[in-house]
């Protein structure tokens, strides 16, 4: 097999993965959707009937903090941009910021967000699929993070992500 043959399928085969990826997350969010909207309408579940609506609390996104109305439907990089201008407008905000800057060596994911005072990073942040996790290179990353004393946290496209939920969670860290 010839070299170039090789860095095609390559190429395919990571294609074929992100759109999986996407799918994957579409489904997984659609389903979400549609259990939290029988719930909400005091339904149960199509599929489960173990799960009572007293237990499951659903706020809608438009009962928000003021000033992040309109960011329901937004994926979770608005959400967490919109929170950074907000909540931590003291903190420089850098994106796609690599293991390597803080003294890591060979082959990593980027983090999706690094959270810096003066200069000296607080905290990151990995925007992952489900199966993210499980990569080496994004292993990696968070070893090296943990071995730079720096938390690093998850928030997943396939779930909410809820202003509600991102606030707090965000103060826990910083």
């Amino acid at each position: 097999m010839d070299s170039g043959k090789d860095n095609r399928m390559g190429f395919f085969d990571r294609l074929i993965r992100q759109g999986a990826r996407e799918i994957t997350s579409g489904l997984a969010k659609a389903a979400t959707n549609a259990i939290i909207d029988e719930l909400k309408d005091n339904k149960a579940p199509a599929q489960s009937t173990q799960v009572a609506p007293a237990t499951v609390t659903y706020e809608p996104e438009d009962n928000a903090p003021a000033g992040y109305e309109g960011l329901g439907d937004a994926d979770v990089d608005k959400k967490l941009e919109a929170v950074f201008a907000k909540e931590f407008p003291q903190y420089e905000i850098r994106k796609e910021v690599s293991p390597t800057t803080i003294g890591g060596i060979g082959k990593f994911l980027d983090y999706s967000y690094g959270v810096y005072e003066n200069g000296i990073p607080k905290l990151f942040i990995m925007v992952v699929y489900n199966n993210t996790c499980a990569s080496r290179y994004y292993r990696w990353s968070k070893e090296a993070a943990a071995k730079a004393g720096i938390p690093m946290i998850n928030f997943v496209y396939a779930f909410e992500n809820k202003i509600t939920y991102i606030i707090p969670r965000l103060h826990q860290y910083l």
